[in-house]
């Protein structure tokens, strides 16, 4: 097991709001922590780890950051195509589909 010299820390902060802080954690194994529902606070937010063991040393792996569905913003060449197709469509007097006779 690593991390288990005393003292010890480990945070984390999202955007500059400490998300997670440990201090003289007991000796431990692999860890997974999970943090779920966190709002971006501006077009690019800051994710820092910070860590201290002064004896010993901490591993640390395996970061990923996801947007969360409802978060996810479209390209914008997506939308410029979009917005493009149904200019050239509606410019060029599309009608839709003609009636059967």
């Amino acid at each position: 097991p690593f991390g288990g010299g005393i003292p010890n820390a480990v945070q984390v902060s999202w955007g500059g709001a400490v998300i997670l802080d440990q201090t003289n954690v007991s000796t431990f194994l692999y860890t997974e922590s999970v943090f779920s529902n966190l709002a971006p606070t501006g077009a690019s937010t800051e994710l820092k780890f910070g860590f201290r063991e002064d004896t010993d040393l901490f591993q640390f792996d395996d970061v990923l950051v996801e947007a969360a569905a409802s978060q996810a913003v479209p390209e914008p060449s997506t939308v410029f195509l979009l917005a493009s197709g149904l200019a050239v469509s509606f410019g060029c007097g599309w009608r839709g589909p003609k009636e059967a006779r």
